[in-house]
């Protein structure tokens, strides 16, 4: 399980490496429904309205209803959707690995714009006050006009950008392959500070959360750190070591940063010191909501009491990116769903990273086969299972671990 959870309501809603999507009741993991793709589904979805957003890479991105588990409907790119969708203002913005960030109307899933970039996005875009920002394995970050795919401005850093930026404090932050992390005006595109971070392996998607400090703190992992700098200026606040050889993206409960890697670990923002460690190995990034903390681990999906009494507060998450909670920046969206095909149709294009229009056939919506029409409605009561092995501050949610490990196959080919 790769995708970052997303819990809405009284459910889940995760990815995994089988093809499926699946819909837990997040009291005791009960399977609401599974939907079924034709590839690893390692994008986490984004869910609003009563629709779940979520790409696949069988190369579509898919909208399903989170009541029946039916298919809305389906667009289709020409590579991999490791991205996580956002929905903003109507709007579907997601990244393929074929190197295009697609802009596709959430209510019709027809394509709006897209702009191709000089290598693969698996990151996830983010989109704020009109403008979206995504990275590219060509080692650059773009800003786009979210209403009509334009360049607003370019920034190149020196290695490939493979995990997805985020936004606070009129700046914009990016983790690079060149060991870096950078803070950009998101007016100029011009960078305000670096930092070089020690790793043994790719920084995760950066964070940033108040509370700790007077100014803001920005959290990113590598492969042997959690690192907590100064957002405003730069700087190291403090660095603590954990084991592993995959991180994943850190998220802010309370004053605890939760990351994780062989282990799920909890710090303290301020000071870096370890607060709980639990020994179950990581696959996703985290999504706290409830005192609860959501994650993929292997082959199972874990809840864990977290003990900080709250919600992920940081801008990974209240920005939709890698899983969000209901609080999340733009929950109270209406969409109106209309795959009717129009009798006639304009397309639009958007200058490439190369400088030239990119082709933008539009694509109608895939109507729904009925091959993924059934969708299993199970009890929403259970018996609790036992803790799974860090004392008595953390267990896992009933039958989370026994369930999917049985329902869940093999994962399908990337």
């Amino acid at each position: 399980v790769h995708s970052s959870p997303t819990v809405v309501g009284s459910f889940v809603y995760v990815g995994n490496d089988d093809g499926s999507v699946y819909a837990l009741n997040a009291s005791n993991a009960y399977e609401r429904w599974e939907f079924e793709t034709n590839g690893s589904v390692r994008s986490s979805p984004l869910v609003v309205d009563g629709l779940v957003f979520v790409g696949s890479n069988d190369n579509s991105l898919y909208v399903i209803d989170a009541e029946s588990g039916e298919e809305v409907w389906t667009f289709e790119t020409g590579g991999a959707v490791v991205s996580s969708p956002v929905v903003v203002d109507k709007t579907v913005y997601v990244g393929s690995r074929d190197g295009s960030l697609y802009a596709i109307n959430a209510e019709t899933g027809r394509q709006s714009w897209a702009y191709e970039t000089g290598g693969q996005i698996d990151g996830s875009p983010v989109v704020v006050n009109g403008t979206v920002y995504i990275g590219s394995y060509d080692g650059t970050l773009y800003a786009l006009a979210a209403d009509s795919g334009k360049e607003v401005w370019t920034f190149e850093t020196g290695g490939e950008i493979q995990t997805s930026p985020t936004v606070a404090n009129e700046l914009v932050y990016v983790s690079s392959e060149d060991s870096n992390v950078y803070a950009i005006g998101i007016e100029s595109g011009e960078e305000q500070w670096s930092e070089s971070l020690y790793r043994n392996g790719g920084l995760t998607a950066p964070t940033v959360a108040e509370g700790a400090y007077s100014r803001d703190t920005l959290f990113v992992a590598d492969t042997v750190r959690v690192h907590a700098l100064n957002a405003a200026v730069g700087g190291p606040r403090w660095s603590t070591r954990f084991d592993g050889s995959d991180p994943v993206a850190p998220t802010v409960i309370n004053n605890h940063v939760v990351a994780g890697d062989d282990n799920a670990v909890a710090l303290d923002a301020k000071t870096g010191d370890e607060l709980w460690n639990n020994g179950d190995g990581v696959t996703s990034a985290q999504t706290g909501a409830d005192d609860t903390v959501f994650l993929g681990g292997g082959d199972s999906v874990y809840a864990l009491v977290s003990g900080t009494g709250g919600a992920s507060e940081d801008s990974r998450v209240t920005l939709g990116t890698l899983g969000h909670h209901d609080g999340w920046r733009y929950a109270d969206q209406t969409l109106e769903i209309d795959t009717t095909p129009p009798e006639e149709e304009q397309t639009e294009t958007a200058e490439s990273a190369e400088g030239n229009e990119t082709d933008t056939d539009t694509d109608e919506p895939t109507e729904q086969s009925g091959d993924d029409e059934e969708s299993t409605e199970s009890s929403e009561t259970g018996t609790n299972a036992p803790g799974f092995g860090i004392g008595t501050t953390i267990a896992a949610v009933s039958g989370a671990s026994y369930l999917l490990r049985r329902r869940l196959g093999g994962d399908r080919d990337d």
